[in-house]
């Protein structure tokens, strides 16, 4: 009895975060990400077993580079055709031999080939 008093408080103490609010700021390389609590997926929204966890920029869609012209990429990114990594490893940017780790599950993006032109080169 005392056991399932104890789980049942614990579980009503733990508040689901709502769809939308702030999760975390994240500052790396000079650069400021908000990250919100969401969905990645409609069919996540409506599953009722379901709560919404933080969400990360879309840098394939909307790319971000660093002042030296460095691509910020999360580790769940599918890897770029640059991918220098383990064969069996998935292909993702965690992967990569070109990914640097940053904070939360941020990283950046060495790769050469994958640097924007900056004005000074």
């Amino acid at each position: 009895m005392f056991s399932t008093f104890v789980s049942q408080a614990a579980h009503e103490s733990e508040r689901v975060p709502r769809e939308g609010e702030l999760y975390r700021l994240v500052n790396i390389h000079g650069k400021s990400f908000a990250l919100h609590y969401g969905y990645y997926a409609e069919c996540d929204r409506i599953n009722p077993l379901a709560s919404p966890i933080p969400i990360y920029p879309d840098f394939i869609e909307e790319p971000q580079y660093t002042d030296e012209g460095f691509a910020f990429v999360t580790m769940m990114q599918d890897a770029c055709q640059h991918f220098d990594g383990k064969a069996d490893r998935d292909n993702d940017c965690s992967g990569c031999g070109y990914f640097s780790r940053c904070e939360e599950l941020f990283g950046i993006c060495t790769c050469q080939a994958n640097k924007k032109k900056t004005n000074g080169e």
